[in-house]
């Protein structure tokens, strides 16, 4: 005689609702993961790369120079003046083509650059600062 066949009826109700309830939690975990999948791949954009160099008006690369995005602040330069930065928004706030980013450099001794840029087809935007010395 199984296990089954030794529960009363309201028992043998409860192992059988347990083992339904665990197939459809493993049934509906494995649909999880197709369903992500089919959402990440028909998203739009959410992240774009920025690079490029800060430069002096002598063409010089200004090291550790601030690079903000949208105000807030994303990186800095590099010995050699370059920079790579990744952008990204979340799902309601994806980044889109058409869409205008405002990015600002600035550097001690240096007026800051602002510059608008318009996002492309390309995920990739080069982009290049140059900015003036401060006049005392």
């Amino acid at each position: 005689m199984g296990l089954i066949q030794w529960l009363n009826s309201s028992q043998r109700k409860n192992w059988q609702m347990l083992i339904v309830n665990v197939v459809m939690g493993i049934v509906m975990g494995l649909m999880v993961i197709p369903t992500a999948k089919y959402f990440a791949s028909n998203a739009p954009i959410k992240s774009y790369i920025f690079e490029g160099f800060v430069l002096d008006e002598e063409n010089r690369p200004i090291p550790d120079a601030t690079i903000l995005i949208a105000g807030i602040a994303t990186g800095k330069t590099s010995k050699d003046g370059g920079f790579r930065i990744k952008e990204t928004r979340g799902l309601g706030t994806a980044l889109q083509v058409g869409d205008e980013l405002e990015i600002e450099v600035s550097a001690p001794g240096y007026v800051a650059d602002k510059q608008r840029f318009a996002l492309t087809d390309s995920r990739m935007q080069t982009l290049k600062f140059v900015l003036n010395k401060q006049s005392n």
